[in-house]
């Protein structure tokens, strides 16, 4: 563990709590009306009735608007019988395929962590035009073109997800000492280690789909999601396809860890050769493109793992955001009571929820993460504080840092000169660190 070394980006921004939803936010200028919303809901279940909408503050949802919904029902089986729900519409950046992935991803977990608090699906729709709406024992899917009305408020032509409500609050560190922080790291250790090991591994990787694509790979190509129980009301097949999010969409399954970074790096050069915001960083294209045509094919992932406790033939189901921001607790030492925010989750590399989430400029204090570890590994799963080789990991975090930084998305939208400059240069400064790493082992 004290072996890792890592370069922080402290350029990269946080959420932000304001008045308005700065115009950056792919949630700027999403919303839905609360006739509409009551529409929707009373059109999925006769007879359920919205008594109250209340919107997330602005600034605190990145990606979507989010409102929490409470509902009244006239027949105890629509709607699973819950009366709490949380409506999150898609921001500008979106299309149905991250509704389809996090309504898969929310159903592998009800099917197979059934003793953990997460969201589970009420209803969905990939477009706004249809919406499937589940009940305790069958799902429908309805039209919802004739009745919501496409005005500047309420547009219908946006995805949605409706889900539970889980319970609780954001994790806030600062109010917690150092007893309480190491043991919400057992807990949360506990709760990953539920879905490392439960959740079938799939030989594919990335987002999940849900229809077409899904369909066409359970009945012909046989490379559908593989499981050992029926998916559940609504969903009959799933797929891997594509990666939500890095916009990579595909139409035939990611197989290795080669192709997968190779169409990451491959993804990052591309904006950073075509998207003015980057050109100050384009001087780094050359060498860039020969790692990734060059270096990459030449990466042996299986000897690197031969002598881990972890397979390079299959993919494991990550959350890939698991910040402080997604874990709620109540009371006092903190117990968690549920973990949300599963839109870009999926069958991804065993150390991807590592390399995302544990090691990027320290959201969690080192106390936890070490806690943290050391449980995970007591569980059984493999992680990069025991497990894994050294080289291993420091080459899939050496790449995941050159493809984070190739374009950095945070300096979109940026309006301050300087600072934007200042991104740029600790963008480059971390890729030029990676590439000379990469130049040491040759």
């Amino acid at each position: 563990m004290d072996s890792i070394k890592t370069v922080v980006n402290d350029t990269k921004p946080g959420y932000v709590d304001s008045a308005e939803v700065p115009t950056s936010h792919p949630s700027h200028g999403v919303s839905m009306s609360e006739q509409a919303i009551a529409t929707i809901i009373s059109n999925g279940w006769p007879g359920t009735k919205v008594e109250s909408v209340t919107p997330l503050g602005a600034g605190k949802s990145f990606n979507n608007k989010i409102y929490f919904l409470k509902m009244q029902h006239a027949d105890e089986t629509a709607a699973l019988g819950e009366e709490d729900a949380v409506l999150k519409i898609n921001g500008s950046l979106y299309d149905g395929d991250k509704v389809q992935n996090e309504v898969a991803c929310l159903r592998l977990l009800e099917l197979y962590c059934p003793n953990f608090a997460f969201p589970r699906v009420l209803a969905w729709s990939e477009a706004g035009a249809n919406a499937t709406f589940v009940s305790t024992d069958h799902a429908e899917t309805k039209s919802l073109e004739t009745l919501v009305s496409p005005d500047a408020e309420s547009k219908n032509d946006v995805g949605w997800i409706l889900t539970t409500k889980v319970s609780g609050n954001v994790v806030n560190l600062e109010e917690l000492d150092t007893a309480a922080i190491t043991d919400l790291a057992l807990q949360l250790a506990d709760i990953v280690a539920s879905w490392r090991l439960n959740i079938p591994a799939q030989k594919h990787c990335g987002s999940l789909k849900i229809r077409e694509e899904a369909k066409q790979s359970a009945n012909g190509l046989g490379d559908g999601v593989t499981l050992d129980r029926p998916f559940g009301p609504g969903i009959s097949n799933m797929a891997v396809r594509g990666n939500i999010v890095e916009e990579i969409k595909l139409s035939t399954p990611i197989a290795t860890m080669q192709e997968y970074y190779r169409l990451k790096l491959n993804n990052k050069l591309r904006q950073l050769e075509s998207s003015d915001a980057f050109a100050p960083n384009r001087h780094l294209l050359g060498p860039l493109k020969s790692l990734c045509e060059e270096r990459l094919p030449k990466l042996n992932f299986d000897e690197m793992f031969k002598q881990s406790a972890i397979q390079t033939n299959t993919f494991q189901f990550t959350h890939y955001d698991l910040f402080p921001r997604n874990v709620l607790v109540t009371g006092s030492p903190p117990r968690i009571t549920g973990i949300v925010d599963w839109e870009f989750s999926g069958f991804f590399p065993p150390l991807d929820e590592f390399l995302d989430d544990w090691l990027d400029g320290g959201d969690w204090p080192r106390e936890f993460y070490i806690t943290y570890l050391k449980r995970l590994e007591e569980k059984g799963v493999a992680t990069p504080a025991n497990s894994i080789r050294g080289d291993a990991w420091q080459t899939a975090w050496w790449l995941e840092k050159i493809i984070e930084n190739a374009a950095p998305w945070w300096v979109l939208g940026e309006n301050d000169e300087k600072q934007a400059k200042k991104i740029l240069e600790k963008a480059e400064f971390v890729m030029q660190k990676m590439l000379e790493n990469f130049d040491s082992v040759q």
